[in-house]
């Protein structure tokens, strides 16, 4: 595991680069290297490149992996002012893909990011590139899981927030708390994890994005909700049996609704399989690319 800054911004991980790209939505970074066919990964709420750290080299071997930092993510431009609603997240994934040249893709997807990438899938069958090959989406925000049925609408709230924003300096100290509960092993949640979640956070307007998230949480549901029958992607959805953020019960229910979708669990894993479980989940993903 590498432990300084150099994995924050992929310097320390063999192959991958890190690169800047301007989109009408703000300055991107993202993390890229291989050769072959273009494999995009999609982080999650708070997450950002840094949760694809035991992946990207791996599959590097065999494509081009691309790893952006949503605006207001990571090292990405950090607005004061953002929309990260369903419907624009989709559009700045797509507008990344063909800043970087990308029109034909498979993707990896986690959590809020699972979510926009069947959204962005829905919307391709209406032509509107790029074309998606397969997609593998860990643990995809879904209408039929949420833990948090209060917490989000309060954090969402115009209120809410601006009590989040007040007391946000003083709530460092819960963020490990928090990690850990996204992993179904905590003693496997690494001080050097804790401090490459951390960091982005040090940045001004660190939280933006999550409330502009949380604030059209429930209408983004219902609209995923409404278009997941139009989506033709070959998909594989992976789930860590003691998943705490969206819930295992949900996957049975999304596999149904999304034509043409399997099912794979790792068990005893949370919600980041992929950095919990790395070498189980990236068998899993290569079989599937196969």
């Amino acid at each position: 595991m590498h432990s300084d800054a150099k994995t924050w911004t992929g310097a320390g991980l063999p192959g991958i680069e890190q690169c800047w790209v301007e989109l009408p939505q703000g300055r991107v970074r993202y993390l890229t290297g291989g050769s072959g066919l273009p494999l995009v990964w999609v982080h999650g709420l708070l997450g950002y490149s840094f949760s694809w750290r035991f992946n990207l080299p791996h599959f590097a071997r065999w494509f081009t992996v691309f790893a952006p930092d949503f605006p207001g993510a990571g090292f990405s431009q950090h607005p004061s002012l953002i929309d990260a609603s369903l419907p624009k997240t989709v559009e700045v994934l797509r507008d990344f893909m063909l800043a970087v040249g990308i029109p034909e893709c498979d993707i990896v997807a986690s959590s809020h990011g699972g979510a926009t990438a069947l959204l962005l899938a829905a919307n391709a069958q209406d032509g509107i590139p790029p074309v998606l090959r397969r997609m593998v989406l860990a643990a995809p925000v879904n209408p039929w899981s949420s833990t948090r049925r209060g917490l989000i609408p309060l954090l969402g709230s115009r209120a809410g927030a601006a009590l989040f924003r007040r007391c946000s300096p003083r709530l460092g100290f819960t963020h490990s708390y928090w990690l850990k509960r996204l992993y179904g092993d905590q003693q496997r949640l690494s001080p050097e994890t804790l401090a490459g979640y951390s960091a982005p956070l040090e940045q001004p307007h660190a939280f933006e994005r999550a409330l502009s998230v949380l604030r059209t949480w429930k209408t983004d549901l219902r609209l995923l909700q409404n278009s997941l029958a139009r989506v033709r992607v070959p998909t594989l959805l992976v789930w860590g049996t003691r998943d705490r953020a969206v819930l295992p019960a949900s996957a049975d229910a999304l596999r149904v609704a999304i034509p043409n979708a399997q099912l794979a669990w790792i068990e005893g894993a949370g919600h980041l399989p992929y950095e919990e479980r790395p070498d189980e989940f990236n068998r899993i993903v290569s079989e599937f690319l196969a």
